[in-house]
């Protein structure tokens, strides 16, 4: 059991670390790439930010610095559909089929499309293509399920190795604050290593290797899944009818199992579209003005506010275990947090008030790892993967759609004003709060 929990950690781990680089370096050159594209005889400052060299700049200073965060804002639409798109089907797949061909052998083929992917990027950087040719490096990863199916098929593996009871919503964000080490310690080096290389491609080959050391790493996993339940031939389509026959099953002993699955699955998306979706969004404000941070800031920033918020979840959702409250009320506080997080950001002006923001985050995550722990428990033994594939299915529509929304909402409001794009995610988090409640 614990060598499982290790070599899978350890996989996670370097698998956070270069989808979090890679993740930076993509969205931060994209901000130079079209500023360049667009706008070839501004010269801008170190921050790379238009106007942020002095809060007192000009009308056409701001006008180019709105005109670049919408371009980058419609190329983030684009670069999320064509990665979400593929994604889609190979989320609910690979993870449905870990079920039948085991964990190891679905979380090897993952980690080997994400690294063709980062060796795609690596060439796209070192050779300057078009910003617009990324769109088939999201499309590779894609194709592989991206992150997405490596978290979920990892779900399901801790899941074999736990027993179906009150304590595996503790340890599911356990597991979590093990995977977000990857995911932060990337996050913190992505802008030192963008600022000591002075540029974009050392960063991406770095990302490149750690995802090559997760996939070699995998080998080495031990198997959870029975002999017996490993299946010679498999239809895709049926993989397909096991994820939607894991929301039909009927109530068992009185428990409408339908209302809970959609309860849970609902609130998840609402909880999902803001928080993943709205990521890059959230790059781009705090990179452009009035907050003005450079590449170091930015990665320094999420990742104290990411790594504090991990170790807080844990605590928040054993203290409220210690006082016998119902895992559904500490969800429901936790996304009251979460409202109150993207009002204030929404009204951020200064580098001054994210930290204040930062403080409120920590306390809005403990709602995700105990949806997901509901929704296992309520699943039996042999479908987790499946029930963790449909997890994985929807939170990939979360990615892809909540992208896309974050960045046309963003464009649109620009030039009126930055900050409503957060109004509209706290609006998601008022939602998913009255349907836990």
């Amino acid at each position: 059991m614990w060598l499982g929990f290790v070599i899978l950690s350890v996989v996670n781990v370097l698998n956070g670390f270069s989808y979090t680089v890679a993740y930076y370096v993509i969205n931060e050159f994209a901000n130079v790439a079209i500023k360049d594209l667009y706008f070839p005889n501004v010269t801008l400052n170190s921050s790379d930010n238009v106007g942020c060299g002095d809060k007192n700049i000009t009308a056409e200073e701001k006008h180019i610095s709105d005109v670049v965060q919408e371009k980058v804002s419609q190329w983030s639409i684009y670069f999320s559909l064509g990665s979400g798109i593929p994604c889609l089907v190979a989320t609910s797949i690979f993870s449905s089929l870990s079920d039948r061909y085991g964990r190891k052998r679905l979380l090897f083929l993952s980690l080997l499309g994400i690294c063709l992917k980062m060796v795609l990027c690596s060439f796209f950087i070192y050779y300057k293509f078009n910003i617009y040719y990324f769109v088939l490096v999201g499309f590779v990863e894609g194709c592989s399920g991206n992150w997405i199916t490596v978290l979920s098929v990892s779900f399901a593996y801790v899941a074999d190795l736990t027993a179906n009871g009150k304590y595996r919503s503790i340890a599911i964000a356990i597991y979590e604050l093990v995977l977000n080490l990857g995911f932060y310690s990337g996050s913190l080096s992505a802008g030192l290593l963008i600022k000591y290389f002075n540029g974009y491609f050392y960063p991406s080959v770095i990302s490149t290797a750690a995802i090559f050391l997760a996939l070699v790493t995998v080998m080495f996993l031990p198997e959870t899944s029975h002999d017996k339940n490993v299946v010679k031939n498999s239809n895709i389509f049926g993989q397909m009818k096991d994820l939607m026959r894991i929301f039909m099953k009927k109530s068992q002993n009185g428990d409408n199992l339908r209302l809970k699955y959609f309860f849970c699955i609902t609130s998840l998306v609402c909880i999902w579209i803001p928080q993943i979706g709205g990521g890059s969004t959230e790059l781009y404000y705090n990179l452009s003005y009035p907050i003005c941070f450079n590449a170091e800031d930015v990665s320094f920033y999420t990742a104290i506010k990411g790594s504090s918020q991990q170790f807080i979840t844990v605590m928040f959702i054993r203290i409220f275990q210690i006082c016998d409250i119902r895992d559904e009320t500490t969800a429901a506080v936790s996304c009251i947090f979460g409202i109150a997080h993207y009002v204030v950001y929404g009204f951020a002006k200064t580098k001054e008030t994210l930290f204040i923001v930062a403080a409120i985050y920590t306390l809005k995550f403990a709602c995700v790892p105990i949806l997901r722990s509901t929704m296992s428990k309520l699943t039996p033994g042999d479908k987790q993967g499946s029930v963790f594939g449909a997890i994985a299915f929807f939170e990939n529509i979360c990615s892809m759609c909540g992208s896309a929304m974050a960045g046309a909402v963003y464009s649109a409001t620009v030039p009126i004003y930055k900050g409503f794009v957060f109004f509209v995610m706290a609006g998601f988090n008022f939602v998913a709060s009255a349907l836990i409640m």
